[in-house]
């Protein structure tokens, strides 16, 4: 297959407005590694790939809302002289299957599935269609498309081309999430997996940088919930689970994950607290209804001889002040400005109470940290954000690093008319300031997207570098910096 290669199924067709088009407009093509034309001049230090993943094909009567699109990995590798680019949609049996139909085999964020796929799901079946569209792993040299509730997809880290699903030679159950937390001091990753029959279970896994993965534990959830995200320090792994939930009974005959889910403002948010060597003692605390995507980092400190473990997260009042912008956005309806504040929890782990306080008042979503710092105290975070302007166009326009301890906010601007993504933060020494900082932009104007790279030390310098593809690309969610193997 050559370098530059058409998509096999023609995209949907896109609403109007730039940003809608970039979203639904799907890939005009893959292609291998090229070169990429650089702007300014590239870091001689910055050395390794950055991989990131989102939805990027959409097919006509097939996807109803953004979440549901088929995934693709774009990939940006510098070596400190030049970039490569590289783009690859996914490839995964459900996904392959439904590529061009109708006929709801399976179940996507609000795609209903038919009945006969509904009882098959509810006796412990696949009900999910494998998008592999929101992260990506690099577990022990091999990287991983990770969607909600499915396997894993296997891809080739050097020519991006799918491998095939995998459940770790039995490992995993059903299927995984699509946020691991690594913890250096244990060099251990962290991951979860929600699984969904007749009883719902959470599944803790570990994947040690040597040696096999394991499942650390299962544990019974009250219902189908939306958990997306968790926290990970040197002795706990802690989830947030949001009054979000539904009976599986409820999902049989909804027919879809978020149309099923019933925001319950009467319950209570819930902590738990899993010891990682004694993943059975759970602890279980109450605190006031909220939700939350995103973890920014936790971790544990001694504090006016109590012992605490703290959060930090973007936060939300309820579910649907998130999920009207994501279907606000693809439907070109003006939206509000993002709803979520980044917030800090403490919990204290001899009373086994926890409170929160605002850290910012400032929108913004995909909370980062100093790569060091993860599962060590910090002091700066690291989001996207938005203006008030911004609103109706429906997208990140800037970065902001917010000082834990003061709340100041400096804000790093991508551009007049440009949409950015979720920042890597790739570090240079323990100094939180001493990063490059790169996120992939499309530029409305230019019809474009390039990778930028900023400097910590000098954010109103603007980028440094941007490397650019000769396409648009459609807004990535998630993904990972790997430093290049010396």
């Amino acid at each position: 297959m050559g370098a530059n290669e058409q998509l096999a199924s023609a995209p949907a067709s896109p609403p109007d407005g730039p940003v809608l088009e970039a979203i639904f407009g799907g890939l005009q093509r893959e292609h291998d590694f090229v070169p990429l034309r650089v702007d300014g001049r590239l870091p001689v230090d910055l050395r390794g790939t950055l991989y990131r993943n989102g939805p990027a094909v959409f097919t006509a009567g097939r996807n109803p809302h953004w979440f549901d699109g088929t995934g693709a990995i774009t990939a940006v590798r510098a070596d400190g002289v030049e970039a490569l680019g590289a783009v690859r949609v996914v490839h995964t049996p459900s996904a392959d299957h439904d590529a061009g139909r109708a006929d709801n085999r399976y179940s996507g964020f609000l795609q209903k599935m038919s009945w006969g796929q509904r009882v098959r799901a509810f006796a412990g079946g696949q009900a999910a269609r494998n998008t592999a569209s929101i992260n990506v792993l690099l577990w022990q040299q091999r990287l991983f498309a990770l969607m909600e509730t499915t396997l894993p997809l296997e891809v080739d880290p050097v020519t991006l081309r799918s491998l095939g699903e995998t459940d770790l030679h039995g490992v995993i159950p059903k299927g995984w999430n699509a946020h691991p937390h690594y913890v250096p001091a244990r060099r251990t990753t962290y991951q979860f997996g929600l699984r969904i029959g007749p009883k719902v279970f959470l599944d803790v896994f570990a994947l040690p940088d040597s040696g096999g993965a394991q499942r650390l534990a299962s544990l019974a959830l009250p219902g189908v919930m939306e958990v997306h995200d968790f926290f990970a320090t040197y002795n706990h792994l802690v989830f947030v689970l949001p009054p979000l939930w539904c009976h599986p009974l409820q999902m049989l005959w909804e027919g879809s994950f978020a149309g099923a889910l019933r925001w319950r403002p009467d319950a209570k948010t819930e902590v738990w607290i899993i010891p990682i060597d004694d993943p059975q003692r759970v602890v279980r605390l109450k605190t006031e209804p909220f939700f939350f995507w995103h973890s920014a980092n936790a971790f544990e400190r001694s504090s006016g001889g109590t012992r605490q473990i703290v959060l930090d997260l973007v936060r939300y009042a309820q579910f649907r002040d998130t999920l009207d912008f994501t279907i606000d956005v693809p439907a070109g309806r003006a939206c509000k400005p993002q709803g979520g504040r980044l917030y800090r929890g403490e919990i204290d782990l001899d009373a086994q109470s926890v409170r929160w306080r605002r850290l910012a008042d400032v929108p913004g979503e995909f909370p980062a940290v100093h790569p060091t710092r993860r599962a060590l105290q910090h002091g700066k975070v690291w989001m996207t954000s938005q203006r008030i302007g911004a609103a109706g166009e429906g997208w990140a326009d800037h970065l902001v690093c917010i000082d834990v301890a003061s709340g100041a906010v400096d804000r790093i601007a991508a551009g007049p008319r440009c949409a950015l993504s979720e920042p890597a933060i790739v570090a240079r020494s323990d100094r939180e300031n001493d990063v490059w900082l790169l996120a992939l932009v499309r530029d409305l104007d230019a019809g474009a997207t390039h990778l930028a790279i900023w400097d910590g030390e000098r954010l109103d310098a603007g980028p440094v570098a941007r490397a650019w593809f000769d396409q648009q690309l459609p807004p990535p969610l998630h993904g990972v910096w790997i430093p290049a193997r010396t």
